[in-house]
């Protein structure tokens, strides 16, 4: 399921979602400046998308998008351009390292990805970690507050070595998710 009804019509319908770039990807927007935060959360966790979602979407000035497994988010980033992603390695079929090593074979426009894994394994992620620029690493379970302040560290990194502004969002603008934050971070 994705969190965006016309992103979900439009791949189900096959139809190109819009003409936003040069690429002919839509651009949902840009970290900063009054335009929105795009980020697709690619999670096969059903309970943990949707908080994540809720964060993420609480968050003035961001919009998530969920998906639940790679060959969805491989669609969804075929037609939009997204700003930042959160991206479960352990995801059903193809992992989400797979995804994104596969995603950098086709030429794709890297922007800053979250990965998150409880796994014990870590030389998989540290390899992953090498191999691709602007990928952080958060082992679950989590804070709440540590993936909102990754994903700023992440975008704002590469809007600084871009050139750009940093959004300036700080902690006034984080959400409170009462009586969750407890349960993810334990």
């Amino acid at each position: 399921m994705v969190a965006c009804g016309g992103i979900r019509r439009a791949l189900d319908s096959g139809e190109m979602i819009g003409t936003g770039s040069e690429d002919g990807r839509e651009r949902r927007g840009a970290s900063g400046d009054g335009q929105t935060l795009s980020i697709l959360v690619v999670e096969d966790d059903a309970t943990l998308s949707e908080l994540l979602r809720s964060l993420l979407n609480s968050v003035s000035g961001w919009a998530s998008t969920v998906v639940h497994d790679a060959p969805a988010a491989r669609a969804v980033l075929r037609h939009v351009q997204m700003d930042a992603m959160v991206l479960d390695v352990n995801l059903p079929g193809i992992s989400g390292i797979e995804l994104l090593d596969g995603l950098a074979g086709d030429g794709w426009n890297q922007c800053p990805v979250l990965l998150t894994s409880a796994d014990e394994r870590q030389d998989k992620i540290e390899a992953a970690l090498k191999r691709h620029q602007d990928v952080r690493f958060l082992r679950k379970p989590f804070d709440l507050d540590e993936v909102v302040e990754e994903l700023e560290a992440a975008v704002g990194g590469v809007k600084r070595r871009q050139g750009g502004r940093t959004s300036g969002r700080g902690s006034a603008t984080r959400p409170r998710v009462d009586g969750k934050r407890e349960r993810a971070a334990a």
